[in-house]
């Protein structure tokens, strides 16, 4: 909680405003503004509501943000899709740098800096929040609104691919209580790879406390889907679980390609 700056929100803390509706074939599609009225936020978010709605959601985290949950020509990518078809709705995002973002204000190609001549991260990120802490927040908006929206879904899971995968493990380490399943995919990145201080994905207390195996370990009760080169869960992760009682909920998956479609599969059990 304290490396990502605050808890969820409240319900009154947002407020969303539908910039568009659309009817498509089995779902409608809604382009929806989630404001976080404060901390003076604006998440871009698309939710996708089929028609035989079974009131599961689906919270889908892609590097290219809500654009990458389509095609070339504009379709719905086959997973998606595949929720769709099974009655799950799904939301996808631009957190901060991503999609309606970056239209708005060029994305930065490594951290801000303050105006100190001295080159230390501490000035910069011991007194603001970093990116991926800012980014975190913006999921944390559509989590909250979608935990507190009127039609009362009866499950959340979180579904993250790359870098993305690093930001859904984040926010379930964050808020296990409200995310029923985390499917994730990091590419098999670490925080300890970061060798400059002007990285953007930079994180401080990451290493410290496990990296991405340490927040991993930290989802439960939420049920774990997650894809690896290792044939055997990560010693901290088995160890948290199992000690939760709750090893059980754990899923590794070591194939390559088509884990998006695999992570489906195993959202919709």
């Amino acid at each position: 909680a304290v490396m990502i700056g605050r808890p969820l929100p409240e319900k009154e803390d947002l407020e969303p405003e539908i910039v568009s509706e659309e009817s498509r074939t089995g779902y409608r599609q809604y382009h929806t503004l989630i404001k976080n009225k404060r901390f003076g936020e604006v998440t871009p978010t698309l939710f996708f509501l089929p028609e035989q709605w079974n009131q599961k959601v689906v919270i889908w985290l892609d590097d290219q943000g809500k654009a990458g949950l389509f095609k070339a020509d504009g379709s719905l990518k086959s997973p998606i899709q595949r929720l769709l078809d099974s009655g799950t709705a799904v939301a996808g995002i631009d957190v901060l740098y991503q999609g309606e973002f970056s239209k708005l204000q060029a994305a930065p190609t490594e951290m801000p800096v303050v105006k100190n001549p001295r080159e230390f991260a501490g000035y910069t990120l011991g007194y603001n929040h970093p990116i991926f802490s800012k980014q975190i927040h913006d999921i944390l908006n559509v989590l909250a609104f979608s935990k507190y929206h009127d039609s009362q879904p009866q499950s959340i899971a979180l579904a993250g691919f790359g870098f993305s995968g690093v930001r859904a493990a984040a926010t379930c380490a964050h808020c296990p209580e409200v995310v029923q399943k985390l499917a994730v995919d990091t590419g098999g990145f670490h925080f300890a790879e970061i060798t400059s201080i002007r990285d953007l994905r930079l994180w401080p207390g990451a290493v410290k406390y496990g990296d991405v195996e340490g927040l991993l370990s930290l989802c439960q009760p939420a049920a774990l889907w997650f894809a690896g080169k290792s044939s055997s869960i990560p010693e901290l992760i088995q160890s948290t679980y199992n000690a939760a009682g709750q090893l059980n909920q754990v899923t590794l998956y070591h194939e390559t390609g088509k884990r998006e479609a695999a992570a489906v599969e195993w959202l919709l059990q």
